[in-house]
C-alpha cells in the first residue's frame, strides 16, 4: 500500500452498516442512476417522480429509490457543502450510483440571470477544500456531456429556457467578495454554490459521470446581495429541474 492511499474507503461502510441494521451487504445497494440534491423540495418532486419508497438503512440523508419509464433511480437528500455532499457521493458510488445528476440552487453572478432561471453547470471552478484532496492544484472540473446533453433536451421539451456556463464552488457564502466575483466571472462562472466542484473532482477520481443543474435562488452583484430563496418562481422552477433530471436519467445509457 502506498504511503498516501487513503485508510478510510467507502467500501468498508458497506459491512458497517450491514452489522448495524442487520441485514445483508448484499442488500446495501441503489440502482445506477441517482440525483443528488440538499433541497427538501427537489428531494420529495424526484421521489414523487419515481414513487420512490426510502432506504432505512443508510444513516445519512434520506435516500430513496423508485422508477422512472421502467427504469429505476435513487434521489438523495444530501448534506449541504462540499465536504458533506462529496462524502456522501462516495458512499452512493460504493452503493453503486454510476450516472449522477445534482439538481441545486446558485447565485446567480451575470445580470442576465434572475431568480427561478435554470443554468446547467457545464463545469466547476473550486474556491473550496475539498477537491484538493482528490486533484491537488486543480481548480477545474468537467461535467458530464452526456449527462448535460440530456439535461438541456429534457428542458426543451418542457419548454424550459435554460443558460451554459460554469459554478463557483465556495466554502464560505458569507465571503463572496467582489474581487473573487470578478476573477470567477472572468473564468466563466455564471453562478455560485456551494457543491458543485467538489461533486464533479469525486466523479472524475472515481470515474463515474455527474451533471448539474442549477436554479437561481439568488442575486449576487457587485452592489448588493439579493435573496429570493422562497419565491413562487424558484419553487416552481426547483420542481422542473428535478423532473428533467428523472427524465435526462431515465434515457441516459449507462
Amino acid at each position: 500500500m502506498k504511503s498516501d492511499d487513503s485508510i478510510v474507503s467507502p467500501d468498508s461502510l458497506r459491512p458497517y452498516l450491514a452489522s448495524v441494521s442487520k441485514v445483508s451487504s448484499d442488500e446495501l445497494v441503489i440502482p445506477p442512476r441517482l440525483i443528488m440534491t440538499v433541497h427538501h423540495g427537489i428531494f420529495d418532486a424526484a421521489g414523487g417522480r419515481i414513487r420512490s419508497r426510502t432506504l432505512p438503512w443508510y444513516y445519512g440523508g434520506r435516500l430513496a429509490v423508485g422508477a422512472s419509464r421502467g427504469v429505476r433511480l435513487a434521489v438523495l437528500h444530501s448534506f449541504m457543502g462540499a465536504s458533506a455532499s462529496s462524502m456522501m457521493l462516495e458512499e452512493m458510488i460504493a452503493f453503486g450510483a454510476r450516472l449522477v445528476i445534482e439538481v441545486g440552487t446558485c447565485g446567480a453572478l451575470v445580470p442576465s440571470l434572475g431568480p427561478g432561471d435554470l443554468i446547467v453547470a457545464d463545469e466547476g471552478l473550486s474556491d473550496e477544500g475539498t477537491s484538493g484532496h482528490y486533484f491537488e492544484g486543480r481548480t477545474r472540473f468537467s461535467a458530464s456531456e452526456e449527462l448535460s446533453a440530456g439535461l438541456k433536451g429534457a428542458l426543451r421539451r418542457s419548454r424550459m429556457s435554460f443558460q451554459t456556463g460554469g459554478m463557483w464552488t465556495t466554502d464560505a457564502p458569507y465571503r463572496e467578495t467582489r474581487s473573487k466575483l470578478r476573477k470567477f466571472v472572468k473564468a466563466g462562472a455564471v453562478g455560485v454554490n456551494m457543491e458543485t466542484s467538489a461533486l464533479l473532482a469525486v466523479a472524475e477520481y472515481r470515474k463515474v459521470k455527474v451533471g448539474s443543474v442549477q436554479v437561481v435562488s439568488d442575486l449576487v452583484g457587485e452592489k448588493n446581495w439579493t435573496p429570493s430563496f422562497h419565491e413562487k418562481i424558484v419553487e416552481s422552477r426547483s420542481r422542473a429541474a428535478a423532473l428533467a433530471a428523472v427524465e435526462a436519467l431515465a434515457g441516459a445509457g449507462l
